[in-house]
């Protein structure tokens, strides 16, 4: 039976650095166990395989390594699910803080309308409305129709056109908010193929019958 004796000094420096690779973390990776770090050496000293039964005899010195290797993979891998669950968590808390710091839609007047526009420059907002403004998984005219029913009231719609026709505000030109309402749409699987087009002639149409749906 052939063994192996590997001593803290005999270990390549390569191998030690790679135990400690910490990039590793954010790809979502872990790293290798102690018992792996002697395949691999005996790998690299291009060992017969054959004659090689897997056994290598450790000195004190480097099964306590190996043992702090095996723990330090196992305190990675534990602050990854950490690291994961966090970032799912603080996605979920900026839509929460939305709701709870104010009722920002529907939009009732062009005060809220503009200071709505304001406020989403802040990109952590702004994918706080559209997470708001999701609400079916209906498809063509009725999901875009949808959408805009949470963002604004009818009584609001009727003083508006896409293009700002007739004396009324324009629509289009809240960038921002108009961004959303696009970003809303096509979430939806069964629009994200919509055009700009399909979706601006739908809100033409809805702003249009506003005043019918009042009456």
């Amino acid at each position: 039976m052939t063994k192996i004796l590997l001593c803290y000094d005999e270990i390549p420096g390569k191998y030690e650095d790679a135990r400690l690779n910490l990039p590793l973390l954010a790809q979502g990776g872990g790293i290798s166990s102690g018992a792996e770090l002697g395949v691999d050496y005996v790998r690299s000293q291009n060992i017969d395989q054959g004659s090689f039964n897997g056994t290598i005899a450790l000195t004190p010195k480097t099964h306590d390594i190996i043992r702090k290797l095996d723990y330090l993979q196992a305190t990675i891998n534990e602050l990854r699910e950490t690291l994961h669950l966090t970032l799912r968590n603080q996605n979920r808390t900026i839509i929460e803080d939305l709701d709870d710091d104010e009722k920002v839609i529907p939009l009732n007047n062009l005060t809220e309308y503009d200071e709505l526009e304001r406020k989403r420059v802040d990109p952590k907002i702004r994918q706080a409305l559209i997470a708001r403004l999701l609400g079916s998984c209906s498809r063509g005219t009725d999901a875009i129709y949808r959408v805009l029913t949470l963002l604004m009231t009818d009584d609001f719609a009727a003083t508006q056109s896409l293009a700002g026709q007739r004396g009324k505000k324009s629509f289009k030109d809240r960038e921002k908010i108009k961004s959303c309402v696009y970003s809303a749409v096509r979430t939806n699987s069964l629009m994200s193929s919509a055009t700009h087009k399909d979706i601006d002639e739908s809100i033409q149409n809805w702003l249009n019958k506003a005043p019918a749906r009042i009456n």
